[in-house]
């Protein structure tokens, strides 16, 4: 059994229009249940998964402790773009609610003297109620999701991809996230032409932004987690994403300051289990 400091935490954040079933997929994955109908998304919410993943994406893998790396995946539940209505929670703060935050590449910047290795979370602050805080410092997976039914859910997933795409333009390749396209609703109406029309239109979109297109229903199980494990085995294969941030010692003091996406330079690089239901930390 690995250490808790052999442990890696990952992020992946889940957006797209209201009702294209960004909640659903999550809950599939995370909670092994399929919720059919639910309230839009008010705030963002926070769901955690342990996974044990191969270091490589050969189907000859070795299935020994040494070929696979355990991890804790943070994933990230957000409110529409088009929710433009009301507050939501932001670090310590309400704010009018604005869903392009969340294409931000890094929620948090921390800087330590040491950084020293150890267990996981053993750097962080507990979660607070009220306070929305992932514990991820930077985003390294983006999953674009739209009802593969609806017309402006596939123009509101486009457009959330260029803003997105806008925001890594100064950032080096390697420390860009892995990007999934992602149709759901798969199967509402897989022979209509209007829907198939719209899945080769997103396909075509996918493709020329060199972008990993799936179509998937969050009612299939198998094919959620077939979506989920494979984004985060693409960011196994890009371990810049999440190795060249030493984590802090749990006695050391943390200090917080704004990002910008220049501040990446070189001198930064350094068996399945349960999940958990989200949470607004």
């Amino acid at each position: 059994m690995s250490e808790l400091k052999d442990v890696e935490l990952f992020s992946i954040t889940v957006v797209g229009s209201s009702g294209c079933g960004k909640t659903a997929l999550i809950n599939s994955f995370v909670n092994n249940v399929f919720l059919q109908a639910g309230e839009p998304t008010d705030d963002p919410r926070l769901y955690y998964r342990t996974l044990s993943l191969n270091k490589s994406r050969s189907t000859n893998a070795s299935q020994d402790e040494a070929d696979r790396l355990p991890i804790v995946a943070e994933i990230e539940d957000t409110f529409a773009f088009s929710r433009k209505d009301g507050a939501s929670p932001h670090g310590d703060s309400l704010l009018p609610r604005n869903a392009e935050r969340f294409l931000e590449l890094q929620t948090t910047n921390y800087k330590n003297a040491r950084g020293e290795a150890l267990e996981l979370m053993g750097g962080y602050t507990a979660p607070v109620d009220g306070k929305y805080s992932p514990f991820a410092r930077r985003r390294m997976g983006f999953m674009i999701v739209f009802d593969g039914t609806d017309q402006n859910s596939l123009k509101e997933a486009v457009q959330a991809h260029f803003k997105l795409k806008e925001k890594m333009k100064n950032v080096e390749e390697k420390l860009q996230p892995v990007i999934y396209f992602v149709a759901n609703m798969a199967d509402k109406d897989p022979t209509c032409p209007d829907y198939q029309k719209r899945v080769q239109a997103a396909k075509h979109h996918a493709e020329t932004n060199h972008t990993v297109f799936v179509e998937v229903t969050a009612s299939s199980l198998i094919e959620v987690k077939r979506l989920f494990r494979s984004i985060l085995t693409d960011i196994v294969l890009k371990p810049s994403l999440w190795r060249h941030d030493p984590r802090l010692p749990a006695n050391e003091e943390i200090i917080e300051e704004d990002f910008d996406a220049q501040d990446f330079s070189e001198s930064d690089s350094g068996g399945e289990g349960g999940g958990g239901s989200g949470k607004t930390a």
